[in-house]
Order: structure tokens, then sequence, then C-alpha cells
């Protein structure tokens, strides 16, 4: 059963997207609405479709707004703010999965480093290029890479599957197919879980599609799971959120960090994370998003078919903007019809990862790994943030890399606010897989100031404000703590100082 918290907390993340975005969206959009569709507007597009399944994984989204996801059959058109609300907390487990990766608008060659460091320090070696960073060498566990694996049974049972294992295999390094994935260090708190490894490649590392930060957008497959000792053996563990934050070192090298929210870990929101517990990652497969999507470009004779249907009903693609509603679902009927149509020609194009834009290192790594929660600098304190219902923001937890909110909103109508001490929006940094989880990074965090908001009028005006590009002269008149603090349903100012 899908979790509708979980779910919208994951799509609703106030991801901060750099200003290209919006240009590309519209890039994007004017491409589709002239139905030439291009590798970009494919993209966007084949991330709506793929959105419907609950254990697919969308290719590259396009994600044309700090809280934008489009679902099936919405190829052309974004919904009404009080309609795409509603339609996240339906099922679409599949974005869920996708929403690790924000902002991807550029592609280039990654920088490679002089030395590779030891495994163990893949936390210091990636430094404050992680989403959440920090020191973390006071707080991670390394795991020990001496120590060999008992492997007799493991050798007999791949020899007999035919898989290709070394002698080198430890308890936390194996490799599989000329691919050798090694756990370096976990660390968990309250909120969420950490893992660092690498991935090293006997042949050069595949080319990968790189985010803006030029980051390598890698995940596991879809198949791989991350069973938890203190659960059920029968639920399901898929790693839905399995993009990793990490970078490439060299041609052959590549570290990278495995982030789990609580919210991915837990069943229930009355739960917490135990205090010792065991995890069994199960890697089926390593991809990446290759460089360029080589899904077959949109046919001409179905190009022709959605023309032709819209002069027999007496509209013109380039007059859009002035179609009535009758008109818009007239035109988006035959544009999603189109893009059936491409679909049943292209079947291999349905999947969200396949191979005209992702790449695979296949195999089956298998690790076992004690886990014991670390709570040293961690705090929760209640907060006021509520309505007259005692809906919204229960309390925060503080911990070394990450502010968590402990959000109830059972009919789904509010969206949370975090700033720091000196008045600024802290931000999931693409990588939390929750709009209530934020970095604390660099920022000053001695108080915050928390918000609730009226889930439409956040979307609509108050986020607006802040990303807009004139934001800092609009500041000097009224800055966006005073704006949430005319406009904010409940508020609450945490000093973790006393």
């Amino acid at each position: 059963m899908i979790d509708n918290k979980k779910l919208k907390t994951t799509l609703t993340t106030n991801f901060q997207l750099p200003k290209q975005v919006n240009q590309a969206k519209e890039e994007a959009f004017a491409k589709i609405k002239a139905s030439k569709v291009s590798e970009a507007a494919k993209t966007e597009v084949s991330s709506t479709i793929s959105s419907t399944s609950e254990t697919a994984f969308a290719p590259k989204p396009v994600f044309t707004s700090e809280t934008d996801f489009i679902s099936k059959p919405d190829f052309t058109h974004t919904p009404s703010k009080s309609g795409y609300k509603q339609k996240f907390y339906k099922g679409f487990a599949a974005i869920a999965a996708s929403a690790a990766i924000f902002s991807i608008i550029c592609t280039a060659n990654p920088a490679l480093a002089d030395n590779i460091p030891v495994v163990g320090s893949v936390f210091q070696t990636l430094g404050k290029s992680l989403g959440f960073y920090g020191d973390f060498k006071h707080y991670a566990k390394p795991l020990d890479n001496n120590s060999s694996k008992d492997s007799s049974a493991d050798s007999d049972a791949s020899a007999s599957s035919g898989e290709t294992n070394t002698a080198s295999d430890s308890l936390y390094s194996q490799t599989q197919n000329g691919t050798t994935l090694t756990l370096s260090e976990v660390y968990c708190n309250d909120s969420a879980l950490y893992l660092s490894m690498t991935i090293q490649t006997e042949n050069e590392f595949p080319d990968c599609f790189l985010n803006q930060e030029q980051k390598p957008i890698i995940l596991f497959g879809m198949d791989s799971t991350l069973d938890y000792s203190f659960k059920d053996a029968s639920e399901d563990d898929a790693l839905l959120n399995s993009y990793l934050d990490g970078k490439q070192i060299d041609s052959h090298t590549y570290f990278g960090v495995l982030r789990l929210n609580k919210e991915d870990i837990l069943t229930s929101e009355n739960e917490s994370i135990p205090d010792n517990f065991n995890i069994q990652l199960n890697v089926k497969n390593i991809c990446g998003y290759k460089p360029d999507d080589s899904a077959p470009e949109m046919p001409q004779d179905l190009k022709d078919a959605y023309q032709q249907a819209m002069a027999e009903n007496g509209l013109d693609e380039d007059n859009y903007k002035n179609f009535t509603e009758e008109q818009q679902e007239i035109e988006h009927r035959l544009f999603t019809e189109m893009w059936n149509r491409y679909y049943e020609r292209y079947p291999d194009a349905t999947e969200g990862l396949n191979h005209y834009n992702t790449w695979t290192l296949e195999g089956d790594w298998n690790f076992s790994v004690d886990v014991e929660k670390n709570t040293s600098d961690s705090i929760t304190k209640e907060t006021k943030a509520v309505d007259s219902d005692g809906n919204g923001i229960l309390s925060v937890t503080k911990t070394p890399f990450e502010i968590s909110l402990d959000v109830t909103d059972p009919e789904f109508k509010y969206f949370a606010i975090v700033l720091d001490a000196d008045g600024n929006l802290l931000s999931t940094n693409g990588t939390s897989g929750s709009a209530y989880t934020v970095a604390v990074q660099d920022s000053d965090v001695s108080s915050i100031s928390v918000y609730l908001c009226d889930y439409d009028e956040y979307m609509d005006e108050l986020k607006g404000y802040y990303f807009s590009e004139d934001y800092q002269e609009k500041a000097k008149t009224k800055t966006f703590k005073q704006l949430l603090d005319e406009h904010a349903v409940a508020s609450d100012t945490i000093n973790f100082k006393r």
C-alpha cells in the first residue's frame, strides 16, 4: 500500500532550481506544441508516460519548477494547482522513485581527480559536493574491508548461476562481471540513513548524463532491495529512492552516497528508527543515464495525423494560448493519441529505464551491515506551528546534517517552510526525497523559523516571490520572512541554543 504522507512529502519537495530550468521548460513546451519532438522534448514526455507504473523508474525527468511533476496523460498542459495537488496522492509511486533526480539541465565531461583516496574516506573525498554535507568523520562508522567473507556457499551458488566473483571479495566489497561495489561507511540518525560506497569498473566507466552540479546520474536498478531487520520480511523494501549522490573520481571509479530518508525506511509515521539494526542490501544492477537519449524521433506520419486532426477540428496549434477550455481538451486528446501510437510502435521506450536512455552494469551484489544509530548532536523540539485543529508542524529534529519536520496534514492542505537564523530558505538540495527534510550545510541554524502555509497560496504566490529574479531588490522593502509572517497559517521560532 502506498503511503500517502510519504508520497506527498516526496512530491512537494521545495527544490531550488536555477533559472535555466524554466527557460528549458518553455523551449521544450514550444517544441512539443509544434510537434517537433527533439531529444529534450521526448525526454520530458516519456517521463510523464512511464510514471503510471508502480514499479517502473521514470527516465530523466524535466522538472519545470521547484515542485512541478506532470503525470500521465498531461503531456502538454500544466494542471490547475488544485487539480495537480490531488493527483499527487493517488498512487504514482514511480514519480517518487524519480524524485531524487533534480535540476537536470546540462551535460559535460567529469573532472578527474589526481589521486584516488583510500576506501573509508568517501564522505571526506566528496566533501561539500554532497547535498547533505558536513563533518561525517566524527559520526560515520568505517566498514572494515579487510575482513574476509566466508564465501564457500556463495561461491558455489555463483558458479552454478554463471556469475563472476573474485577471490578478493570481502564482507563489504564484491566484484560481479568486472564491476566492484565496495561499501565504505555507514551513518544513521533519527532522520536518515547514509551509506557511502565506491564503484570501480575494469573497463572505462560508461558516459553519464550530468546534472547542473556536474554529478553523474547513477542509481541502483529497480529490482534492488534494502531489507531491515526490524521490519517484517513480507514488507516490500524495493529501493525506490535509490539515486546516488556522488561524483566520478576517474574513468574507472565513482564515489557515491545512498541516503534514505526516514520516510523511506519506516512503515508507519508513528515509528522511530531503532538504536541498533541490520540491513541487507541486494543490488541487482547499477544504472546510469546516457548523455543522449537515442529513442526514435516522432515519426512524420504520426505528426501528420495529429496536425490533420487538429485542422479537422478547426484548431491551429500556434494559437494554443487562446484556446477555450473545450478546445484545449480536444488538443490534449489528440496529442495524447499521437504519443500512444508512438509507444505502440516503440514499446521498448515505455519503460522508465530502457536501452535508449540508460546503461546498465549487471550483477548481484549482496551485503549485510550492522547499523548503530548515532544521535550525538541531535535534538528534537516541539513547535506551535499548528492550526486550530492541531494539524501542522508538531516538532523539529536537528541533526549535524539536516533539519526534519514532523508534519501532520491529513487533508493535504498545507506546505511547511524552514528559514535559517538569517531568514534564508533552507533547501532539500535534491537528495532528501522529502519536502520536510532540509540540509544544514553552512547555514546558521542556532535558531530557525518554521511556517505553515496554505498549499495553493504558497505554490501560486509566495514561493515565486522568493525565487523571482528581482528578489534582492524586493527584499529591501519586504523580505521573504516578512511575507511569510503576513500570510502563514501558523509559525514558530525554535532556538536550539536553549
